[in-house]
C-alpha cells in the first residue's frame, strides 16, 4: 500500500512520536509500527508511506489515515495535501490439506513452474489469466496461456510447498487472488501425493 505526503522531517518525527524508528542505512526512513489498525508503516522524508503487514485493504486505508494524522499532528502541519491511497501487492496463504509432489508439477509444467530443491524448498508456479470486464460474478477465463482475449491481465506468482501449503504474491486485488485460486488448484490436484 502506497499512500504520499509533501515533505516531512523524519528527525523531528521520531524525536515525538512512539514506537517508531529511524534508519539512515540506504535511504533515510522511519518506521512506525501500529498497534490498531495492526500494520508497519515505513515513511520517506519524500512523504511517500508504505504499509505492510495490514489484514485487509480497508485496514490499510485506515492505517494510511493514522499515519496522516499522525504526522499532520505531530509537524504541525497546516497545509497538508489529500491522502493519495493504492494498492501495490496483497498476499494471500492457504493450505491444500494435503502433499504436494513437487517435481511431478515442475515437470509436467515447465512453461509456468520452476522447482530447484538446493536453492528453494518451493514450486515457483506462474498464474497468468484475465479477469472479466463484466461484474465480479461472471467466471475467470480457466487458461495459463497468453492466448487469453478480453479483460484485465494478471500475473500472481505462487510458491508451493510440499506440505500442500502455498503463498501468493504479486495480486493488485482481491479479485485477481480468488482468480490465481481456480486456476491453480486443478493444475495442483492431479500431484497430490497418495495418503496411505
Amino acid at each position: 500500500i502506497n499512500a504520499e505526503y509533501g515533505g516531512i522531517d523524519l528527525r523531528v518525527l521520531c524525536c515525538s512520536l512512539r514506537n517508531i524508528e529511524y534508519t539512515n542505512k540506504s535511504t533515510p526512513k522511519a518506521i512506525l509500527k501500529l498497534t490498531d489498525p495492526k500494520c508497519v508503516a515505513i515513511i520517506r522524508n519524500s512523504g511517500s508511506v508504505m504499509l505492510l503487514g495490514s489484514a485487509s485493504v480497508s485496514a490499510a486505508r485506515a492505517a494510511a489515515e493514522l499515519v496522516s494524522r499522525l504526522v499532520r499532528v505531530t509537524l504541525r502541519l497546516t497545509s497538508m495535501h489529500a491522502v493519495k491511497f493504492r494498492v501495490r501487492c496483497i498476499m494471500a496463504r492457504f493450505d491444500l490439506q494435503y502433499p504436494i509432489r513437487l517435481d511431478e508439477l515442475a515437470l509436467n509444467n515447465p512453461a509456468i513452474a520452476s522447482y530447484e530443491p538446493e536453492s528453494f524448498c518451493g514450486c515457483i508456479v506462474s498464474v497468468r489469466g484475465r479477469l472479466p470486464w463484466s461484474s465480479i460474478t461472471q467466471g475467470v477465463v480457466t487458461s495459463t496461456t497468453n492466448e487469453l482475449a478480453g479483460g484485465t491481465p494478471f500475473l500472481v506468482s505462487c510458491s508451493i510447498y510440499t506440505s500442500g501449503k502455498v503463498t501468493m504474491t504479486g495480486a493488485h486485488s482481491v479479485r485477481e487472488v480468488e482468480a490465481a485460486y481456480r486456476l491453480l488448484v486443478p493444475l495442483i490436484a492431479p500431484h497430490a501425493r497418495k495418503q496411505r
